[in-house]
């Protein structure tokens, strides 16, 4: 858990960021955690600050002049690629060109008050999830795996193969069920009984399996199907 969580939200509307400033720092305090909150209607202001506050979240409208949303994230990106992106925005249509960017949560300004709750949620879990590393014992060494790097966890037999973003494959005798407990609350979807994805790699939800953004396939069981769509949509 982190000291003090640095907020920016960024909203041409006076109105509407004001609102969000409230709902946001109602959930803050209701889980007492220390945090500080800068409020922007300028986005051109907002990105020439990011170097100096290195805000840990972000939330954005998308549909601003000059600068939107979305060119600003890329922005935001670049500069400091372990924050949390949370668009906020009265067009639904625009969550699928959202998508591009990959932010964390995408919340209708018609229903902020019921989804923005959850979405600091899942942020203050993101942020925890970024300096988490699993322990795994390989050739009698025990190393450390960051979670961010995992694609998937798959079980064959008695052995536990981590596979990452680098291509790399470690084995290791051990229990997939106990990585699930441990990995829950972090993103990981079980959607097999040999497989524990990362869900921030998912790209697809299919009938039998998903697609992960390397274009791999990973079988999905009917047991777990309608869990795994359920997942992926509330990460979208």
């Amino acid at each position: 858990m982190k000291d003090c969580y640095k907020i920016a939200i960024c909203d041409d509307d006076e109105i509407m960021l004001q609102n969000i400033f409230e709902y946001i720092k109602t959930e803050f305090t209701s889980m007492s955690y220390e945090y500080s909150i800068i409020k922007y209607s300028d986005v051109k202001k907002m990105l020439a600050d990011i170097k100096i506050y290195e805000f840990d979240i972000y939330f954005l409208d998308i549909d601003m002049p000059n600068i939107n949303g979305l060119e600003a994230s890329h922005s935001i990106k670049l500069n400091n690629p372990e924050s949390v992106i949370i668009f906020i925005s009265g067009m639904d249509e625009m969550v699928y060109e959202s998508l591009k960017v990959r932010p964390l949560r995408f919340i209708r300004k018609l229903t902020l008050e019921k989804e923005i709750s959850e979405a600091v949620k899942a942020a203050v879990n993101e942020i925890s999830s970024i300096s988490y590393k699993i322990t795994v014992e390989v050739n009698k060494q025990k190393i450390k795996i960051d979670i961010r790097n995992i694609l998937y966890i798959e079980s064959i037999r008695n052995y536990i193969y981590v596979n990452t973003t680098n291509s790399k494959r470690s084995k290791y005798r051990g229990s997939i069920n106990q990585r699930e407990k441990e990995l829950n609350e972090y993103g990981f979807i079980r959607t097999h009984v040999g497989y524990l994805v990362n869900q921030r790699y998912i790209r697809r939800v299919n009938k039998n399996s998903i697609t992960l953004v390397n274009d791999e396939e990973i079988p999905v069981s009917r047991a777990n199907l309608k869990t795994v769509e359920k997942k992926f949509i509330e990460g979208i």
